[in-house]
């Protein structure tokens, strides 16, 4: 590989001329598809080998060029000269995620879906049948797309196309692809988020609570001062910013947090929808979680918990885990320490709530957004209905036994936010 990218002049001047070598290819794919299958060959190669390479195609317009090939493919099913069509939509589905998960998430994406990408993968859906075609296209459409929409660019893309997909999933042709199940996913997924996005875009000011164990203070964002020195935490009043320097530990803290809020490049816009995203499937799961809690805390008395939102398939799906534990085969790399002296500081204002997201080619990245209480009646509460007896049987039991209690500790959660 280094042997190209110095004949080609640099790794940028590489990736250029890949680019317009699958431009020219791709014009003429259909009397001579070995050049394109050829180029698309090349390019998942060398971009695996060489790390410099990715976001030199990004730089030079590989989600155009790649969402272009894609298209051209997927318009019909009619033979090309040379390798069959479906071989090169296997290459080219085969490379998408590694560029749509790129670093920066989710800008890639957002470059194909601006290119064209949803139309290309529904013809492609609609005209094949092939499995060296299939099976990619349904990674793409049950891991990364669906996954996606958790980020607000992402989701904003999908909700202005809502009508067209939403018809081209309901048409009679469409429901008899194999592809049809995740492609329902995904509709729903962008429906379901709908009012989450329209609220979020009404709102003026998002919310923030102290970030001094002590103080139970939420309100505005503007009613905070940030620190300056990691501009991670915020405090409503500087006798709030001195106690938590000196007595909360923050001075330990702050340096860590610097450096990780330098390599978190979720933020903004994207960080506060997240947030708001997390807050309503709280909200519409909130009897659920609450019994979960109870039924783990009942079997579990002493044993701090946290709760997982995962978002790598769509709709969320929340568990409950042990401070400090991880699902097996997963480390996030969460400085436990730090989130457990932070709740402990919170007297019980404070729940632990893990958010996991798609991140580069496919795999998964974590990131803590606590949900914040002005007081502890629901934490109190949880530790008071757990301690009642009831039989082994999960959340539902807990339900059925103690609905009235759950209704009242559900309303008593009013006002939190995250």
């Amino acid at each position: 590989m280094e042997e190209y990218i110095e004949g080609a002049g640099g790794t940028s001047e590489l990736a250029l001329l890949l680019l317009k070598h699958v431009d020219v290819s791709l014009a003429g794919f259909m009397d001579d598809s070995q050049y394109l299958l050829s180029a698309l060959g090349f390019l998942n190669r060398a971009q695996v080998r060489n790390g410099a390479l990715r976001p030199a195609l990004l730089a030079h317009g590989m989600m155009r060029t790649h969402t272009g090939v894609l298209a051209a493919l997927g318009r019909s099913a009619d033979p090309c000269q040379g390798f069959a069509r479906e071989m090169l939509i296997n290459y080219s589905l085969v490379l998408l995620p590694s560029f749509l998960c790129a670093e920066p998430m989710p800008r890639h994406a957002i470059q194909a879906l601006k290119a064209g990408l949803l139309s290309a993968l529904i013809n492609i859906s609609l005209n094949f049948t092939d499995a060296q075609v299939l099976q990619p296209l349904e990674y793409i459409l049950k891991k990364i797309l669906p996954a996606a929409m958790a980020h607000y660019s992402v989701l904003w893309r999908m909700v202005t196309m809502l009508s067209t997909l939403g018809a081209v999933v309901a048409s009679r042709p469409f429901k008899a692809s194999r592809m049809y199940p995740f492609w329902r996913v995904i509709l729903e997924v962008a429906v379901d988020r709908l009012p989450v996005l329209t609220d979020y875009e009404a709102v003026r000011e998002s919310m923030r609570a102290c970030d001094n164990g002590p103080c139970s203070k939420i309100g505005g964002k503007s009613a905070f001062s940030r620190c300056s020195g990691c501009y991670s935490v915020y405090y409503c009043s500087a006798p709030c910013q001195k106690a938590d320097w000196r007595l909360g530990r923050h001075r330990e803290a702050c340096a860590t947090l610097h450096a990780s809020r330098h390599t978190d490049l979720l933020r903004g816009r994207e960080l506060s929808f997240m947030r708001a995203l997390v807050h309503a499937d709280y909200l519409a799961q909130r009897t659920e979680i609450l019994c979960l809690q109870i039924g783990y805390l009942n079997q579990r008395p002493d044993v701090d918990i946290y709760l997982l939102f995962w978002y790598t398939e769509g709709k969320v799906d929340i568990k409950i885990y042990r401070v400090g534990v991880y699902p097996p085969t997963y480390d996030w790399g969460i400085d436990w320490a730090y989130w457990a002296r932070r709740k402990r500081a919170s007297g019980g204002r404070m729940e632990l709530h893990l958010v996991v997201t798609t991140c580069w080619a496919g795999g998964t990245c974590a990131r803590m957004i606590p949900r914040r209480c002005r007081d502890a009646r629901v934490s109190e509460g949880l530790a008071r209905i757990a301690a009642l007896p009831m039989p082994r049987g999960g959340e539902d039991v807990v339900g059925d036994m103690y609905e009235p209690l759950v209704i009242a500790l559900k309303e008593e959660d009013e006002g939190s936010i995250h």
